[in-house]
Order: C-alpha cells, then sequence, then structure tokens
C-alpha cells in the first residue's frame, strides 16, 4: 500500500501520527488491510485540504483513526455512512457506489472490532477499534 502519490494528485497534506514501536494486534492481516485500503479510498474519494492518520495503542485497545476537513457532511450522513450504497452528500453522489465503508465495518465486526464515524467541529473522524488480548 503506497498511496503517496494518490495523495500528492489529489493535493492533500497528510499528517501521519505513528507510535516508533510495533503494536502487535491479533487480527486477520488480509480484513486488516483490506479495511485500511477502503478507509485511505474513501479518503482519497471525498476529502480536501488536510488528513490526519494515527493509530495508538491505548490501554485496552489498538486504535486507528483517519479525519478530515468537511463542509458537506451532516449528522444524518454520519449515522447512514456505513449503510451498503449510501452516497449522501452531493460530493459523493457521482462517485462510486458506497459500498467500501460498509464493507470495511462487517470485516471489523467479524474481526471483534469496531469501526465508527463522527462529525466533531467540521471533522469527518473515522475510527477502527481492535481489542487488546489481555
Amino acid at each position: 500500500m503506497n498511496y503517496y502519490d494518490a495523495f500528492h494528485e489529489r493535493q492533500l497534506q497528510v499528517d501521519i501520527d505513528m507510535p516508533d514501536e510495533e503494536i502487535m494486534l491479533s487480527a486477520d492481516p488480509s480484513a486488516v488491510i483490506r479495511v485500511v485500503e477502503n478507509l485511505v479510498s474513501n479518503v482519497l474519494k471525498h476529502a480536501s485540504g488536510s488528513v490526519q492518520i494515527s493509530l495508538k495503542e491505548e490501554s485496552s485497545s489498538i486504535v486507528f483513526t483517519i479525519r478530515n476537513k468537511t463542509d458537506v457532511m451532516t449528522e444524518q450522513d454520519v449515522e447512514r455512512i456505513f449503510d451498503r450504497f449510501y452516497t449522501g452528500d452531493t460530493a459523493r453522489n457521482k462517485k462510486g457506489t458506497g459500498l467500501g465503508l460498509s464493507i470495511a465495518q462487517s470485516l471489523m465486526k467479524k474481526m471483534n472490532g469496531e469501526l465508527f464515524a463522527t462529525l466533531k467541529n467540521h471533522q469527518f473522524i473515522i475510527t477502527c477499534q481492535w481489542k487488546k488480548r489481555t
């Protein structure tokens, strides 16, 4: 997965916050890759300006977050963003079928993880969270 050129072509400024040390995650590697690819693909289709991507280890979970500024999404869009074929805002109507996020959420559930979205201060925030094994 090398998205550098795609981000550059879309003139997206990406801020990546990843820890220096390895984070161990007990999950299906191909499913994790597919989830991340779907989330990044969504950002490449719909984001403008800057994008923040982070991975962190919390006390009981591993958290992967992507956030970007949006002036077109509403709370209603966020509530339905994982519905199959939903393309609610006008920026999304011409760009795809809306399946990517639905697939990503389904894969996260199969890995006993969570995928959720929020809208806060004109920031669309999508978060993957896996519980750490104890």
